[in-house]
């Protein structure tokens, strides 16, 4: 075994000594999920959904009493009522344990802030039985007839979505959850101001600023990459600036 494995291994099991998941279980969950950056891995937080899915009593016990406590005031921040909230963690409950879909959860951020996120969209899907379809992209770019950008005008869409989200993807967490936050659950500033317990000119600034880095090197991609001329680039980016929201949209779901 990998003694990056190892280690993480053995400090995940030190923090809950009380949960039950065999080494070489955990270690497979591990690397299944983390190899790309074990250095950077949550590993504690991991070992305990791991636990979770595994339906280790200690692990389900810490879960209910860490996290899931926390639950209600994730719900309240977004200003839903009181009488949502027990709803909300019995979903919650269904969805990630019942369900196993904290499986899903990959320890690249913290557990508690990966439960925050889906505790927000549970809440407002709760809210909102049916949600309108997102919409596709469907502008076109005006090539006048240069052969390089009529090959962008026919595969901008694929051009622009794949160096997207590769950039999405390496994105800080924090500043992914955000632009999930805002574009996908649709939460104002105001909002995530109260979620975050920050000035809502802080949480504008940083959507803005995240917002502007994934264009940015998505054009650097672009350029770079595909060895796209500055004209095509520009073309491309100048439709993606009007469709940031939908590309968000598309990619996130």
């Amino acid at each position: 075994m990998d003694e990056r494995l190892v280690a993480i291994v053995a400090r995940a099991r030190a923090a809950w000594p009380k949960v039950a998941v065999a080494e070489d279980a955990f270690a497979a969950h591990l690397e299944e999920r983390a190899a790309s950056f074990l250095d950077k891995v949550h590993g504690d937080d991991l070992y305990l959904a791991c636990g979770v899915l595994h339906r280790d009593r200690a692990a389900l016990a810490s879960f209910e009493e860490r996290f899931m406590a926390r639950v209600p005031e994730y719900v309240l921040r977004i200003r839903a009522g009181g009488d949502v909230v027990d709803e909300v963690k019995q979903l919650l409950r269904e969805r990630l344990i019942m369900g196993g879909k904290i499986a899903d959860y990959t320890g690249k951020g913290a557990l508690g802030g990966w439960l925050r996120v889906a505790a927000v969209r549970t809440t407002l899907n709760h809210l909102r039985a049916k949600s309108p379809e997102s919409a596709e992209l469907g502008e076109e770019i005006s090539v006048a007839g240069d052969p390089e950008l009529s090959y962008v005008k026919e595969h901008a869409r694929d051009l622009f979505a794949d160096a997207f989200k590769r950039v999405l993807d390496a994105l800080d967490p924090n500043e992914r959850t955000i632009l999930r936050l805002h574009y996908i659950d649709g939460l104002t500033m105001d909002q995530l101001a109260h979620l975050y317990k920050t000035p809502r000119s802080t949480i504008a600034r940083r959507v803005a600023e995240a917002r502007q880095q994934v264009l940015a090197s998505t054009e650097e991609l672009l350029r770079e990459e595909r060895r796209l001329s500055p004209s095509a680039v520009a073309s491309v980016i100048r439709q993606a600036r009007s469709q940031v929201q939908i590309t968000i949209t598309r990619l996130f779901r």
